[in-house]
């Protein structure tokens, strides 16, 4: 499968979309998204809604249970999750307890150590914590925004982002930077057992 964590087409237009759904298409794989801020999340579920697609929402598969968060806020490049996607996100880790639990959402919910991203990261990310923090079958969380790679772990938590398949930003610097690292994309394998293997494809061609 495909998880695709958001800024989808920078222009937000319908065209876009379009054309993204066409090299999913070609793909032949189930694809599920969530809508980053450079989105239109309306046009993104109109378009990557169908019979293979999916935004948002969750999907089970074996012994897991991977749940898709929107941290869209309109007009904003910070994120926030409503009270409805963390009671959703409650209920979920409650009521699939004996299920190993993915996250995924756009905005990072932890300090990247970089002044200027950590300024438009997920604002409430204090309040997402206090849900995570109580369940023990989360495994994995991770996001995309900060077009760079990260791997380290919340208590037991595995805590992933990932590079971006345009552009990579500098990470833990003050001003905004462009990287030199060429795109890249993330590779997941959810084991039955729980355990989250992964690697980072960088596209040096």
């Amino acid at each position: 499968m495909l998880l695709l964590t958001g800024d989808l087409v920078q222009d937000e237009t319908r065209q876009g979309y379009e054309r993204l759904k066409i090299y999913l298409d070609d793909l032949g794989l189930p694809a599920f998204s969530i809508p980053g801020n450079h989105d239109d999340p309306d046009l993104l579920s109109a378009v990557l809604t169908d019979a293979r697609s999916q935004v948002g929402g969750h999907t089970l598969i074996g012994e897991w249970c991977l749940v898709f968060l929107s941290s869209y806020v309109p007009g904003a490049a910070f994120g926030r999750l409503s009270a409805d996607e963390l009671s959703r996100l409650d209920e979920l880790l409650k009521n699939h307890a004996t299920k190993h639990l993915l996250i995924a959402l756009h905005h990072h919910p932890i300090p990247m150590d970089s002044a200027w991203l950590d300024t438009v990261g997920l604002e409430n990310s204090e309040e997402f914590w206090r849900i995570v923090d109580v369940h023990s079958n989360v495994r994995c969380i991770l996001w995309g925004h900060v077009h760079q790679d990260l791997q380290q772990k919340r208590n037991d938590v595995l805590l992933l982002a990932t590079p971006s398949t345009c552009a990579q930003f500098k990470p833990k610097v003050d001003q905004f930077e462009i990287d030199d690292k060429p795109p890249a994309y993330r590779r997941l394998l959810l084991e039955a057992s729980g355990k989250v293997s992964t690697e980072v494809v960088w596209l040096e061609d």
